[in-house]
């Protein structure tokens, strides 16, 4: 009967460590999919920033050098 006990405590264990390794591995794969799309947020705020300078230079040129960006 302890035997019993032993291997189903031990099967419950096992699965627990399972469940865990494999909430283990998708927490990373998830945080390696949030890195890229945060890497992807900043490329694309840089390039936002990069238009308005070029517009603002484009507005200033049409405009004489007196254009201001508000």
């Amino acid at each position: 009967m302890a035997s019993y006990r032993l291997s189903i405590a031990k099967n419950a264990k096992e699965e627990k460590q399972d469940q865990f390794d494999r909430l283990n591995e998708e927490n990373a794969r998830l945080t390696g999919e949030l890195e890229k799309k945060d890497k992807k947020i900043e490329d694309l705020q840089q390039r936002v920033e990069d238009l308005q300078d070029e517009l603002n230079d484009v507005r200033s040129q049409c405009y004489g050098g007196n254009y201001k960006h508000r």
